[in-house]
């Protein structure tokens, strides 16, 4: 961590403030191949070097025997608002110390260390630019937002999430193809079956 290249100062920031209500339990604890499947979110971000990196949670202690020391902890005790509720307040913690944010979703854990890094780096080249993965041409997350779009970020205060922030500006919007697979979503336990078996192969 604390890494900086081309003077773009990013922070990765993991949201994991859901309550995994589809999922039936706390689906960022399971074990996946050996890893909690929050592990296998975090690893990637922790492997791409960013300026900081920041996780949300619901609850102090959450997750306390899996974080590192060094991973700032950003509480979110209004999350039943949903997950513009956590974009809102980590860019609320964070922007005056980054340049860019970049936030990543705790349930991808087939995201790895090259899509993280191919999102920074193009953002150490184009640093006004908003930077998102894409499968068949569909913005998707992570998404890498600008100092420039932080104000747009703190008012989000519902379910939409700051897909809908990118897709407002397609003039400054750069999207990265992705693989799908990686770009997966564990919502249900029949999610976490199909990365299971992603993962076997």
């Amino acid at each position: 961590m604390n890494g900086r290249m081309g003077g773009n100062r990013v922070a990765a920031v993991l949201l994991a403030a859901g309550k995994s209500k589809r999922f039936g339990s706390n689906k960022l604890l399971h074990m996946l191949g050996g890893k909690r499947l929050i592990e296998w979110s975090l690893e990637p971000l922790i492997d791409s070097h960013p300026w900081k990196i920041a996780i949300v949670i619901s609850e102090e202690d959450e997750f306390h025997d899996v974080l590192p020391e060094d991973i700032i902890r950003i509480v979110n005790r209004s999350a039943e608002g949903g997950i513009g509720t956590s974009i809102s307040l980590a860019t609320r913690n964070l922007e005056n110390e980054v340049d860019g944010i970049l936030f990543t979703l705790a349930d991808q854990p087939l995201l790895n260390k090259s899509d993280i890094s191919a999102i920074l780096s193009e953002f150490y080249r184009n640093g006004n630019s908003i930077i998102a993965c894409s499968s068949d041409d569909e913005v998707r997350n992570p998404i890498l937002f600008p100092a420039m779009f932080f104000n747009e970020l703190k008012e989000l205060n519902d379910d939409k999430g700051a897909r809908q922030i990118a897709l407002r500006h397609p003039d400054v919007l750069l999207k990265l193809p992705t693989g799908a697979s990686h770009l997966i979503d564990v919502d249900t336990v029949e999610d976490l079956k199909r990365v299971e078996k992603l993962l076997g192969n």
